[in-house]
């Protein structure tokens, strides 16, 4: 029935132009019976929002994005939305907010309040049809009933499908920053690319999927359009020419084209093949269809499993070298053979982003000395001495501490501020169950290797993360298979570690249990541990540069936290601030600092909370 009413609601639809940047006007508005909008005084917050200096001229400060006029119509929409029972007359209270939100994001009033329920919901990382009827406390078929507004939603990407027994959803990321500047959402366009665009918005929506934003049902869907709305491309063209008459099918072309474009990879792993399609319409035959050779691709001669010393290794896939000089017409592309590097494992230096790190005294000494280290002239010039003198050339770190202490990312932000690309390890996947195949893989990706060295103007940095399981004591040898194969595949770690030229880098956070054999072998072993009090200040600072100085010292001193576990605390005091429209409190900054030390928190009120100093978080 409300759907009916919400109906008899609409206004004549008028869509006007969002600005590029910047936050809209406000419009000095109010609901009904709406309390204007302010905040609390106690705890000195006021001068959270006093202190403005060092915020960056292109950010919105706070009291202008509590403003925003596309918020505070979705605050006020959640306001009555919430356990109203979506009742006729709450419909009308919402129907001028509801109007607003759908001049901002081209919606109309149904899609517009279901969006509004979504972002206010977005929080979790899964959310259902059945929170939001909670949430609103209306009938599971009232929402059912709105499975048109929710299709367009995902047309437009406002939101993502996620795959599981129950269907679940997720706002992404770039349209809660567009929310957060009150502005409307359009994905980047799929139609009337030129070749190189094509590849990059393929390699977009493969990344999507990888990190789980998008079904494999909507990857496929996303690809159809781009083959449909990109016939002029030769590359289109040839693809629809097989005659293949399977979206799956063009889907996996598709994927096996776009790392040779864009990366200069022939091959991709057959499970992450799998991974990427798991779960679509048609998978268990198109599975079984791979794993025989027997699928319309081989048998059309379009893909092949890849070679290794001349034998057929089928645990990677490629483009035969015909179905290459048909597809790329448009383009040139190396057909040269190409070391198993799958896209997950290769990180180029252009692709991090740079972070601000703070570290300890002791900590910020030894990570200069390896960045200087690691510098194209160093790094050159410190090799050539070593080998005159007849020592090993190879560079090898072990970067050791708590989690959330930064040892990952300064892996990154070195071979950004070097120029040198990354080769990750995935140490699970090395764990063969099959006899002689994890030893295999340590080889193999010392082959790999060597053979990027070659290939990179600079050498590039090995990382082993969180390599505990690997780099642990040896056992002693006995008929259990396991032990025999970490033994075997320590063993050729710590051969290829002898004779390595280049550069390892380890990241682990435990210590107890790594073999004196691999220890001696590290130049370089730094400790990360949990940021000093000025460090953590430093931090605070940096990820919420609204606190004023005498806020982030406090925080400081009380929250004995990681420089991963404010960040979290920052990301999640931004969610809640986009959600609501107002900051919160320094007890409520507070609240969240205790949300995030789960793990920490004691087993009574009488307790005083672990992670954080003195006499526990006062009320």
């Amino acid at each position: 029935m409300f759907i009916r009413h919400l109906q008899t609601l609409c206004i004549p639809h008028l869509v006007y132009p969002v600005p590029l940047s910047g936050v809209s006007p406000a419009i000095p508005f109010e609901a009904p019976g709406a309390k204007p909008c302010g905040f609390r005084k106690s705890n000195a917050i006021l001068k959270i929002f006093e202190s403005r200096q060092t915020m960056n001229t292109t950010d919105t400060s706070l009291l202008e994005l509590s403003r925003n006029p596309l918020m505070q119509a979705m605050r006020r929409v959640i306001q009555v939305a919430a356990k109203s029972h979506l009742a006729p007359e709450c419909l009308s209270r919402m129907s001028p907010d509801l109007a607003a939100i759908g001049r901002i994001m081209d919606l109309t009033p149904g899609q517009s309040l279901l969006f509004t329920l979504f972002v206010e919901m977005s929080y979790a990382q899964e959310i259902n049809l059945r929170d939001l009827c909670e949430y609103v406390e209306c009938q599971y078929i009232d929402l059912v009933a709105m499975a048109e507004e929710l299709e367009v939603l995902l047309e437009r990407q406002l939101i993502r499908k996620r795959e599981g027994a129950t269907p679940s959803y997720r706002v992404p990321s770039q349209v809660l920053n567009a929310v957060k500047q009150g502005q409307g959402f359009t994905p980047a366009p799929l139609k009337g690319l030129s070749i190189d665009e094509f590849f990059k918005q393929a390699d977009a929506q493969f990344f999507s999927r990888r990190s789980r934003e998008l079904s494999s049902k909507e990857l496929i869907r996303i690809l159809q359009v781009l083959i449909e709305g990109n016939r002029h491309l030769s590359f289109c063209r040839v693809l629809r020419g097989y005659g293949l008459q399977d979206s799956l099918l063009e889907a996996a072309l598709i994927c096996l084209a776009a790392p040779l474009v864009n990366w200069g990879l022939r091959q991709v792993s057959v499970s992450e093949l799998f991974n990427t399609f798991s779960g679509a319409e048609g998978f268990s035959r198109f599975q079984h269809g791979i794993r025989t050779s027997r699928s319309l691709l081989h048998k059309r001669g379009i893909i092949e499993y890849s070679t290794s010393q001349g034998l057929a290794d089928r645990t990677y896939l490629r483009l035969t070298h015909a179905a290459c000089k048909s597809l790329f017409t448009e383009l040139e592309v190396s057909l040269e053979e190409e070391i198993p590097i799958t896209l997950k494992e290769l990180l180029t230096h252009q692709d991090i982003r740079p972070k601000a790190l703070f570290y300890n005294a002791a900590e910020s000494r030894q990570v200069d000395t390896l960045a200087d280290l690691l510098s194209e002239v160093r790094f050159a010039e410190i090799c050539g001495r070593l080998q005159e003198k007849g020592l090993r050339s190879g560079f090898a770190a072990l970067f050791y501490g708590a989690p959330g202490t930064g040892k990952t990312e300064t892996v990154y932000q070195l071979a950004r501020q070097s120029g040198r690309d990354i080769l990750k390890v995935n140490i699970a996947e090395t764990k063969s169950m099959w006899l002689g195949e994890s030893e295999k893989c340590i080889q193999r990706i010392f082959d790999n290797y060597r053979e990027m060295m070659k290939r990179c103007d600079s050498t590039p940095i090995l990382l082993f993360n969180e390599a505990d399981a690997v780099f642990s004591k040896r056992q002693q040898v006995d008929s259990h298979q396991p032990v025999q194969t970490l033994n075997a595949m320590q063993n050729i770690l710590l051969q290829e570690m002898e004779n390595l030229e280049g550069i390892l880098i380890a990241t682990t956070n435990l210590t107890n249990n790594l073999d004196k054999a691999f220890e001696r072998r590290f130049l370089y072993k730094i400790e990360f541990c949990k940021p000093e009090s000025s460090v953590r200040k430093a931090i605070w600072q940096v990820m919420m540069p609204e606190l004023s100085d005498e806020v982030a010292e406090h925080l400081a001193e009380r929250c004995d936290l990681s420089g991963g576990q404010i960040e979290n605390v920052a990301r999640r005091y931004t969610v809640e601030h986009i959600l609501h429209g107002t900051p919160l409190t320094l007890e409520g900054i507070l609240e969240l600092c205790r949300a995030e030390c789960i793990d920490e928190r004691p087993l009574t009120a009488s307790q005083h909370p672990i992670g954080f100093r003195g006499a526990g978080v006062k009320q």
